[in-house]
């Protein structure tokens, strides 16, 4: 009875040593994982800042080509009305131009009449 008894505590002083080792390289296993873990998040919260920078620049170029692009939209908008201001001054001076020449005209038809009325 005994030596099973010794046998049993041998068997389980065995069992024992096994589980130790074990347990020691789950250990090591878990402490080489949390390093590579933490290294990783590390690398992962770095990515995250310069995605989070690149989406400011991006907001702020975006931001500056529709500050730039509503500039444009008004100077258009600038240059339309003076070209059409522009027109319409050109055609005020053709009217007064053609006003000038049918003032001149009836002077000299009327310089005229005077020179034939006082021949008669």
């Amino acid at each position: 009875k005994m030596t099973e008894l010794e046998a049993d505590v041998e068997q389980k002083t065995g069992d024992l040593d096994m589980l130790k080792i074990e347990n020691g390289q789950l250990k090591e296993n878990l402490t080489t994982t949390s390093e590579k873990l933490t290294e990783v998040s590390t690398r992962c919260t770095e990515q995250q800042f310069k995605l989070d920078e690149a989406v400011i620049e991006r907001n702020e170029k975006v931001a500056s080509y529709e500050r730039i692009k509503r500039e444009r939209d008004e100077l258009e908008e600038d240059f339309s009305r003076t070209k059409s201001k522009m027109r319409e001054a050109e055609n005020r001076a053709d009217d007064l131009e053609r006003d000038v020449r049918r003032a001149n005209n009836a002077r000299e038809e009327a310089e005229e009449n005077l020179v034939k009325s006082k021949k008669h």
